[in-house]
C-alpha cells in the first residue's frame, strides 16, 4: 500500500468503513438485509470491528467528519432492534444477544461515542457526530428495553455493572457525564435545544443537518424511554394495549433508583418551557418534531407517567401535553389504534387529576378526553365478534373506567364526569350487575367504576344525577350479586380484590346518595331492594365471621351499612318524627327484615352485649362467680374504629337504635311477617335446648327493657313527638313474653312457687327487672302486664328481690306514685291490689332503713314524703283509723312518713316542698292533734290529775314545728288557721314554734291576734313558766325570751287594737317586772346594792292589771275549754272600749326610731359582751345571766308599752336601779350600738313624763342625750334585729342620735339656760360632722351607708330653729357656716343622697333658710348683738368629695339660693329669695 496520509487511514480502515457504510444502508431499507445478518450473528463482530481505535476517528470518505464506525453501529443498532421485535423463540435467546455485546464492551464504546463533541456550529461536520450518537442511542434503546424484558435478573445486573465500569474515574477526571445514561440524556437535552432553535428559525441549517438532527432527538426520546423503564419495542406494539400491569417487575435496586432519577431528569427536559415559546413534549407530540419523534415522545411520557411520581405527573399535566393527547385519543378511537388509544388513556389517567381550572385549554382537553372515554363505554359489545375482541373491548372499557376514577380525584372535573360519563358508569355497573356485560374476570374494573361514582355524588347535585340515572338500583343489585357470588374476585393477571372493599364502596355510594333528600326520592327504596342488599351485605359479615375470615374493610362496613340502615329509616317518619306505623312502607320493612333472618339475630347479639355475654350469681359463695349467657344469637356487630354513627356514639349504639324502630313498626302491625319477626327475635336458636333459648330469650327481653326504661340514649329520643308511645309499644311485645316465659317454668310442688333457679334469679337481680315492672306499672296501658310479671317476679321467696323495688330514682318514684294509683275502667287490675302490694312492699323497705336511704342517695324525699302523705289522707278509714292524738301511729303508711323524716339528734327534718306537701294533706289534721292535746292536758289539770308524757316530744307537734320552719309550709298552716296551735306550742318554750311565729309575723304582726296567739306568748313569763324546763337553761331561757319580747314589742307598736291587747292583757305585770329585771342587771353593783336595801325596807308600787297598785293581783288565766273544731277559728279581740282613741292615737303616735337584733337565724347562739353584769334575782342565792338580745328585746317592749300602761313611766322614771342602768348603758364605752340605740330611744319616750325631782330627771336626761351626740357613730349602731314593724331600723346608723335629738326636742321646754347652751353647742357641732361625713364620706361600700342622715338633719334645724327664736346669742359663725352648708349640699348635683332621706333634706333645707332668715333679716339688730354678718353665709365654702376620689369645691351659696328661687318649693322659693335680696342689699 500506499499512503493515504495517516497512520490511521489505511486500506483496512478505509475497508471496514465502507463496509459499514454499505450494512447499515442495507439495514435501514431492507428487512432480507437485517433478517440475514439476524442469522450469522455478526452482531459481536460489529461491535468489535467499530470499537477498533482507528474506526473512532473521523472519516475522510465522507463528507461530514463522522466517525468511521457510524455504519457498523448503525447496521448493529438495527440488528439489535430486530432481535428485540422478533425473538426467536424464548426470551432467553436476547438475553444471549445482550450478554454477547456487555461482553465484547459496547458500553465502553456507546459512553465513548455518546461524549465525542459534536461541531454544532458547523453544517457540515455537525451532522456525523449526530448521526453516531442516534446510532449510540438506539443501540442503548435496546439494551434497556432488553434488559427489562428478560425474566432473569442477571441481564439488568451485567447492565448496569458495564454502565458503572469507570465511573469513579470519570468522577475525578471530567465534569461531564458520568455514565452512559446521564450521557443519554445530555445528549437529549442538547438536540432538544438545537431542534427547538431549528424548529423556531433561529439558526440556518441544511436538509442533510435538520434530518441528522431529528433522527438523533428520536433515537435520544427512545433511549430515554427504554431507561425510564419502557419495555415496548419501538415500532412492535401497534395493535396491543398500553396497560401499567404489563410493565415487568424489577428487583434490580440500583436500576429501580437510577429510573426514578432519569423519569425526573428526563421530564424536566421535555417539558421545560424554552424563552421562546411553550414545553418541547406537546411540539414533539403533534409531530413538530418529526412524525418519528411523536411515537418516541409517546414513549418516553408514557413511561414518565407509569414510573414516575406525583410531581413528574403534575409537570406533565402543566406542560400542555394533554391538549394534544386529547386529539390523539379521538384519533386512536376512530382509526383502532389500540396502543395508541391505550397508550393517551394512560397519560389521561395519570395527569388528568393535576389539572387545575383555567390552565389554558387542559381543561377542555380533559372535558374531550372524558367524553372519548364516554363514547369508548358507550359501545355495546358485539355479540358475533370474536372470544378475544370480546375480551380487548372489556379490556378498553375497563381501562376507561379507571381512567375516570383517577380523573374523579380532580373536583373540578366532578360536574362534567357527573354529566358526561355517570350514565355510562351507571350503565356499565348495571351491565355487570345483570350479567349482560363482559367483564372478563377484571373485577377490578367496577371496584373502580363505585371509587369513581364515590367521589363525584359528593356534590349534591351530582348525587340527584346519579340517582336519576338508576345508579342506586344497580349498586343495590351489584351487592346482591357479591353477597351471593363464591368466587373470589380478581383483576386480570393480578391479586384477588377484597369483596368488602368492593361492598364497602358499593355502601359508600348509596349512603351519599340516599343522604341527599332529593337524590333519594329516585334510589327506589320502597320496594325494599336496597335495604335487602344492605341487609344481605351484614349477613355476610356474619358468616365471615364465624369462618374467621374478615376482610380488610370489615371494620368500617358495619359503620357505612348502619348509615344507610339508618337513613331508609327516614323515609318511614312523618316530617315531625313521629313514624308511620301503618302503611305499604311499614309492611315492606318488617317483610324484608325477616326474609335476613341472620341480620335480626346480629342486632339481638349486638344488644345482648351490654351484659358482657355473663351473669354475676347471686348465691355464689364467693361473691365473684359468674353464669355465662349462652351465645345463641351468633355474631354481633362490631366496628373497630368506634366512630359516631348517624347521632350515635358508635355503631353498637346505632345498632340498637335500629332494632328498637324495628320493634316498634313489628309491634304495630298484625300480620304473618309481623308474628314471624318476633319469632326470630325471641327463639334465638332453633337447635338449641329448649330451656337454654327460654333462658336467653327471657335475658334479651330484661335488658332490652331495662334499656327502655333507664334513659339508654338509643331508645329515647324525647324530640319525636311519639317516643314514648313506641317505648310503650315495645314495653308491651317484651313484658308479653317474659311473662309468658316466667309462666312457663315449673313450679314447686308443695309451695306452689315457680322454680326460677339460679340463672333466671341471678339474671333478674342484675338486670333490675322488679323496677324495670314498676316502672312500667305507671303506663296504664302496660300495667295489667308489668304489675302481673312484677307479682310473679316478687312471688319468689329470695329476699334480694326486694332491695330491688329501689334500685334506681325511677323504680323508687314509682312506688310512691303506685300508691296514689287510679286506674281506668277495663285496664284488668284493682288500685287496691296494686296499693296494697305496694304498701307491703313499703312497709319492709321501712323497717330495715332501706326506704330512707334510698331516698336519700336518690335525692327523692320530698316526692316520697307527698306520696306518702296523699296516700295517708286518701284512705284515712284504712290508714289512720285510731285515736291520732296517741304517741305512736299504728298505721304503715303513716309510720313510714315519720321514719322518713326523722333523724337521729336531728328529729324531723323537712325542706321547704316537704312541709308544703305536708301541709297540704295533713295540715288540718295536724293542727287538731296538736290543739287536741292541749285540751285534754286543760281538762286533766282542772281535775288535778298529773300528766307524766312530755307533750313536746308527740309526733304531731313536733311534725308541726317542723312544717312551721318553712315559708311555704308556714303559709299553709296560717290559712288553715294554725297560728293558734302554733302558739300553744310556743307557749311551752319550743324555739322552733316561736322562730315560726316570728317568720309569720314578719311584716304583718297583727297575726299574733288570731286566736289570742299573744296571750299564750305572754304565758312565757308567768310563775308556771320559770318551773319548766326551758327556763332552766340559761342559753334557751335567753332565746325564748327575746323572741317572745320582740313580737309582743312589734305588735304594740303597729297596731292600736294590738297594743290595746297587750297592754289589758292578764301577764302584762309579769312580762314588765321580767323585763326590768333584765335592765337592772346594768345598773353597777353598789346602786343594786343600796336599791335592794330600799326595797326591803320599803317594798316600791307594784303594777296591778288595772294600772293600780295591787299585790294581790290574780295572775291566772283561765281561758275557757272550748272543742276541737272551735279551737280552730280564728280568734279576734272585741274591746268596744276606747278602740277608736287607740286607733287615732296609732295615726298620731308614731314610733321613735330604734333597733334589736336579728332573731332570723334562731338557732344561733346569743351574742353575750364582757360587760354582761349578773343581775340579783328574786330568789335568793341565784343569778340570772340575760343575753344581750334579751336587754335589747326588753328595752324594745317597754318603748312599745310605755305610753299605754296606766302608771308605768312614772314607775320607771323613779326607779333608780332603772335609771341607774341606763345610765350605765348610756356612758359605757363596750356595750353593743343596738342597746345603746335601744335605751336612748326608751328615755326619750319617757321624756315627756320626767320632771326635775324625779329619778330620771330633766338634767340627766339632758345629760344622756348629749352624750350620744358627742360620740360619733359606732360601729353596727343600727345594725338591731327586731321584727318588722318595730322602731328598730337595723340599717339605719343615724338612728341612735336621730333618737336622743326626738327627746332633745320634747325636754326643750324645760332645760335651763345652761343645759340650753350646752346642748346648742352639741347640736351644731353634731350637725357640722354630719355634713361633713355626707360630702366627704370615708366609704360607701353599705348601699345604706346614708340612710336616716336627712331625718337626723331634719331633727336637728328643728331645735335649732326652735332656739333661734329664743337664744340668737348661742348662735355662732359655725352654725350659720352649717346652714349654708346644708343648702349648698343639698342643691349640689354630685352630692349622694338616699332616696327616703330626700324629704327631710329638704326640709332640713326650708329650716336652715327660715333660721338664716330669722338671724340676718327678721330683726336687723340681731347681727349686730351677735356678731353674724351675712358674710358668714356667703363666704361658707363645702368641699364634696366621692371615696378614693380628689374633694371639689361644691356650689356656693348665691347660686345655691337662685337655683331654689327657681325651682324649689313655695316656702323654699320665698325664704331663698328674701335671702338673695338681703344679701345683694
Amino acid at each position: 500500500g500506499e499512503s493515504l496520509g495517516s497512520d490511521r487511514d489505511t486500506p483496512v480502515s478505509r475497508i471496514r468503513e465502507s463496509s459499514g457504510i454499505i450494512l447499515g444502508a442495507m439495514s435501514a431499507c431492507s428487512a432480507d438485509a437485517v433478517m440475514d445478518l439476524h442469522g450469522t450473528d455478526v452482531l459481536p463482530t460489529l461491535i468489535v470491528s467499530s470499537n477498533d481505535a482507528c474506526m473512532t476517528a473521523p472519516s475522510t470518505l465522507r463528507g461530514d467528519s463522522a466517525p468511521r464506525c457510524v455504519g457498523l453501529l448503525e447496521t448493529a443498532a438495527s440488528v439489535m432492534t430486530f432481535n428485540w421485535l422478533h425473538p426467536s423463540g424464548a426470551t432467553s435467546s436476547l438475553l444471549d444477544r445482550l450478554l454477547e455485546t456487555l461482553d465484547v464492551g459496547i458500553m465502553a464504546h456507546l459512553f465513548q461515542m455518546l461524549n465525542a463533541p459534536v461541531e454544532w456550529d458547523s453544517r457540515d461536520k455537525s451532522s456525523g457526530g449526530m448521526k453516531a450518537q442516534a446510532a449510540a442511542c438506539r443501540l442503548c434503546c435496546c439494551l434497556f428495553g432488553i434488559a427489562i424484558t428478560s425474566n432473569s435478573d442477571i441481564g439488568m445486573k451485567r447492565l448496569m455493572d458495564a454502565c458503572d465500569a469507570g465511573q469513579p474515574h470519570r468522577q475525578r477526571q471530567s465534569r461531564g457525564p458520568r455514565n452512559i445514561m446521564e450521557a443519554v440524556l445530555t445528549v437529549l437535552q442538547t438536540s432538544l435545544n438545537h431542534g427547538h432553535k431549528m424548529l423556531v428559525g433561529s439558526s440556518n441549517t441544511t436538509l442533510h443537518y435538520q434530518a441528522a438532527l431529528l433522527d438523533l432527538v428520536e433515537a435520544a426520546l427512545l433511549a430515554v424511554g427504554s431507561m425510564s423503564g419502557s419495555a415496548g419495542a419501538p415500532g412492535g406494539v401497534d395493535g396491543v394495549i398500553s396497560n401499567e400491569n404489563d410493565e415487568i417487575v424489577i428487583s434490580n435496586e440500583r436500576f429501580l433508583s437510577r429510573r426514578a432519577e432519569v423519569c425526573r431528569v428526563a421530564c424536566d427536559i421535555v417539558v421545560r418551557k424554552s424563552r421562546s415559546g411553550p414545553s418541547l413534549l406537546p411540539s414533539m407530540l403533534v409531530g413538530g418534531f418529526g412524525e418519528g419523534v411523536v411515537a418516541a415522545s409517546l414513549r418516553l411520557a408514557l413511561a414518565i407517567a407509569h414510573n414516575g411520581n406525583k410531581e413528574q405527573h403534575s409537570k406533565l399535566a402543566s406542560s400542555g401535553i394533554l391538549v394534544p393527547i386529547s386529539d390523539l385519543l379521538r384519533v386512536a378511537l376512530s382509526k383502532g389504534q389500540l396502543y395508541n388509544f391505550s397508550a393517551a388513556l394512560a397519560l389521561v389517567k395519570f395527569c388528568g387529576p393535576y389539572v387545575t381550572v383555567g390552565t389554558g385549554g387542559e381543561t377542555q382537553a380533559i372535558k374531550n378526553s372524558i367524553a372519548v372515554v364516554t363514547n369508548m363505554l358507550n359501545l355495546p359489545i358485539n355479540p358475533a365478534a370474536s372470544a378475544e375482541q370480546k375480551k380487548t373491548q372489556g379490556a378498553l372499557k375497563a381501562q376507561c373506567i379507571k381512567t375516570l376514577e383517577s380523573l374523579s380525584r380532580n373536583a373540578s372535573l366532578w360536574s362534567t364526569i357527573s354529566s358526561d360519563a355517570l350514565p355510562s358508569i351507571v350503565q356499565y355497573l348495571n351491565g355487570i350487575s345483570l350479567g349482560t356485560d363482559s367483564n372478563e374476570g377484571n373485577d377490578e374494573a367496577y371496584c373502580s367504576a363505585l371509587r369513581a361514582v364515590r367521589e363525584i355524588v359528593q356534590v349534591p347535585s351530582n348525587a340527584v344525577a346519579a340517582a336519576q340515572a338508576g345508579l342506586a338500583v344497580s349498586v343495590g343489585k351489584l351487592l346482591q350479586k357479591l353477597v351471593l357470588s363464591d368466587e373470589p374476585m380478581s383483576t386480570s393477571g393480578g391479586p384477588e380484590v377484597d369483596s368488602q372493599a368492593i361492598q364497602l364502596d358499593a355502601v359508600a355510594v348509596l349512603c351519599s346518595m340516599l343522604l341527599n333528600a332529593e337524590a333519594r326520592r329516585y334510589c327506589s327504596t320502597a320496594d325494599g331492594g336496597i335495604l335487602a342488599s344492605i341487609c344481605s351485605v351484614m349477613e355476610s359479615l356474619r358468616y365471615a365471621a364465624e369462618v374467621d375470615s374478615p376482610g380488610a374493610a370489615a371494620s368500617s362496613l358495619p359503620l357505612m351499612c348502619m348509615e344507610v340502615l339508618h337513613v331508609l329509616l327516614e323515609d318511614l317518619r312523618s316530617p315531625d318524627g313521629s313514624l308511620k306505623l301503618q302503611g305499604p312502607g311499614a309492611a315492606v320493612f318488617i317483610r324484608t327484615l325477616v326474609g335476613r333472618p341472620g341480620f335480626l339475630k346480629m342486632l339481638c347479639a349486638t344488644l345482648l352485649l351490654k351484659t358482657g355475654m355473663q351473669i354475676r350469681q347471686h348465691d355464689g359463695a364467693d361473691g365473684d362467680s359468674v353464669l355465662p349467657i349462652p351465645d345463641l344469637y351468633g355474631v354481633p356487630i362490631k366496628s373497630s374504629t368506634n366512630d359516631p354513627c348517624r347521632g350515635f356514639t358508635n355503631v353498637g349504639e346505632a345498632s340498637d337504635a335500629f332494632l328498637f324502630t324495628s320493634c316498634v313498626l313489628a309491634s304495630s302491625q298484625e300480620s304473618s311477617d309481623a308474628s314471624d319477626f318476633w319469632s326470630i327475635i325471641f327463639e334465638p336458636d332453633v337447635g338449641a335446648p329448649q330451656d337454654e333459648n327460654a333462658d336467653v330469650a327471657m335475658t334479651f327481653c330484661a335488658m332490652f327493657l331495662s334499656l327502655v326504661h333507664s334513659g339508654y340514649v338509643p331508645f329515647n329520643d324525647e324530640s319525636k313527638p311519639t317516643n314514648e308511645i313506641e317505648r310503650s309499644l315495645v314495653s308491651y311485645r317484651l313484658l308479653e313474653t317474659l311473662q309468658r316465659l316466667l309462666s312457663g317454668l315449673p313450679k314447686h310442688d308443695i309451695s306452689g312457687e315457680y322454680d326460677f333457679g339460679s340463672f333466671i334469679v341471678s339474671m333478674l337481680i342484675q338486670l333490675n327487672a322488679p323496677a324495670v315492672c314498676l316502672s312500667s306499672c305507671k303506663d296504664q296501658a302496660l300495667l295489667p302486664l308489668a304489675f302481673g310479671t312484677l307479682r310473679t317476679i316478687m312471688s319468689t321467696p329470695d329476699e334480694e328481690m326486694v332491695p330491688l323495688l329501689i334500685e334506681n330514682k325511677q323504680s323508687a318514684l314509682s312506688l310512691f306514685d303506685l300508691l296514689n294509683l287510679q286506674v281506668s275502667d277495663g285496664h284488668g287490675v284493682e288500685a287496691s291490689d296494686v296499693q296494697s302490694f305496694i304498701a307491703d312492699a313499703l312497709e319492709k323497705l321501712s323497717k330495715n332503713g332501706m326506704l330512707k336511704a334510698a331516698t336519700i342517695r336518690f335525692g327523692i324525699r320530698s316526692q316520697a314524703i307527698s306520696g306518702l302523705a296523699a296516700a295517708c289522707i286518701r284512705d284515712q278509714s284504712h290508714i289512720i283509723g285510731e285515736d291520732l292524738t296517741s304517741s305512736s301511729l299504728s298505721s304503715g303508711l303513716m309510720q313510714c312518713l315519720v321514719d322518713l323524716c326523722t333523724y337521729e339528734g336531728e328529729g324531723i327534718v323537712l325542706t321547704s316542698i316537704e312541709a308544703q306537701a305536708i301541709a297540704k294533706s295533713l295540715g288540718k289534721k295536724i293542727c287538731h292533734m296538736v290543739i287536741s292535746r292541749f285540751l285534754e292536758r286543760a281538762k286533766l289539770t282542772q281535775y288535778d290529775i298529773e300528766q307524766h308524757d312530755d307533750m313536746l316530744e308527740a309526733p304531731d307537734i313536733a311534725m308541726l314545728c317542723a312544717i312551721a320552719q318553712h315559708e311555704n309550709g308556714l303559709k299553709e298552716l296560717r290559712t288553715l288557721g294554725g297560728f293558734h296551735a302554733l302558739a300553744l306550742v310556743a307557749g311551752e318554750g319550743e324555739l322552733m314554734a316561736l322562730h315560726a311565729l316570728e317568720a309569720g309575723c314578719a311584716g304583718n304582726p297583727e297575726l299574733l291576734m288570731e286566736g289570742e296567739t299573744y296571750v299564750s306568748l305572754m304565758a312565757l313569763f308567768s310563775e308556771e313558766s320559770q318551773q319548766k324546763e326551758w327556763f332552766q337553761d340559761g342559753t334557751k331561757r335567753n332565746k325564748v325570751e327575746s323572741i317572745a319580747l320582740l313580737l309582743l314589742a312589734s305588735l304594740a307598736k303597729t297596731s292600736g287594737k294590738g297594743r290595746k291587747a297587750v297592754a289589758a292583757a292578764k301577764a302584762l305585770p309579769q312580762c314588765i317586772e321580767r323585763t326590768l329585771a333584765v335592765v337592772r342587771t346594768r345598773a353597777p353593783e353598789v346602786v343594786a346594792e343600796i336599791q335592794s336595801a330600799t326595797n326591803d325596807a320599803d317594798e316600791g308600787p307594784t303594777i296591778s292589771d288595772d294600772g293600780n297598785d295591787d299585790d294581790n293581783a290574780d295572775d291566772k288565766d283561765d281561758t275557757p275549754v272550748d272543742d276541737v273544731e272551735n279551737s280552730m277559728d280564728k280568734i279576734s279581740l272585741d274591746n268596744n272600749a276606747d278602740d277608736d282613741d287607740d286607733d287615732n292615737e296609732s295615726e298620731e303616735r308614731k314610733p321613735a326610731p330604734s333597733t334589736g337584733l336579728n332573731q332570723a337565724g334562731g338557732d344561733s347562739e346569743p351574742t353575750t359582751t364582757s360587760s354582761t353584769i349578773p343581775a340579783v334575782t328574786s330568789s335568793p342565792g341565784t343569778k340570772e345571766v340575760f343575753s344581750d338580745d334579751v336587754l335589747v328585746a326588753s328595752l324594745q317592749f317597754l318603748v312599745a308599752i310605755v305610753q299605754s300602761r296606766a302608771g308605768l313611766h312614772d314607775s320607771l322614771i323613779q326607779d333608780g336601779r332603772f335609771v341607774a342602768a341606763c345610765d350605765e348603758i348610756v356612758k359605757s364605752k363596750t356595750e353593743s350600738g343596738p342597746i345603746t340605740v335601744a335605751t336612748i330611744e326608751l328615755v326619750s319616750t319617757l321624756a315627756e313624763f320626767v320632771t326635775d325631782d324625779s329619778m330620771l330627771s330633766t338634767s340627766r336626761c339632758v345629760e344622756f342625750f348629749g352624750e350620744v351626740l358627742q360620740e360619733d357613730i359606732r360601729p353596727g349602731a343600727g345594725a338591731g334585729a327586731g321584727t318588722d314593724g318595730d322602731a328598730v331600723k337595723p340599717d339605719d346608723p343615724f338612728c341612735l342620735h336621730t333618737s336622743a335629738m326626738l327627746g332633745m326636742q320634747v325636754l326643750f321646754g324645760t332645760m335651763s339656760p345652761a343645759e340650753m347652751k350646752s346642748s346648742a353647742s352639741i347640736v351644731s357641732r353634731r350637725l357640722a360632722k354630719l355634713i361633713r361625713g355626707q360630702s366627704i364620706p370615708k366609704s360607701t361600700a353599705s348601699p345604706s351607708w346614708n340612710k336616716g342622715s336627712g331625718q337626723l338633719a331634719f331633727t336637728m334645724t328643728s331645735f335649732l330653729l326652735r332656739l333661734a327664736g329664743s337664744r340668737t346669742d348661742l348662735f355662732d359663725k359655725s352654725t350659720v357656716n352649717s346652714m349654708a352648708n346644708i343648702v349648698q349640699w343639698r342643691v349640689d348635683p354630685k352630692s349622694s343622697i338616699h332616696a327616703e332621706d330626700q324629704a327631710h333634706w329638704d326640709a332640713a333645707v326650708t329650716q336652715s333658710l327660715q333660721i338664716m332668715d330669722f338671724l340676718f333679716n327678721a330683726n336687723r339688730s340681731i347681727p349686730s348683738k351677735s356678731g353674724l354678718r351675712v358674710e358668714f353665709a356667703t363666704k361658707a365654702v363645702l368641699m364634696i368629695a366621692k371615696p378614693g376620689k380628689a374633694p371639689r369645691q361644691s356650689v356656693n351659696l348665691l347660686s345655691a339660693l337662685e337655683y331654689i328661687s327657681a325651682k324649689g318649693e313655695s316656702i323654699s322659693r320665698v325664704l331663698a329669695a328674701a335671702l338673695l335680696t338681703r344679701i345683694r342689699a
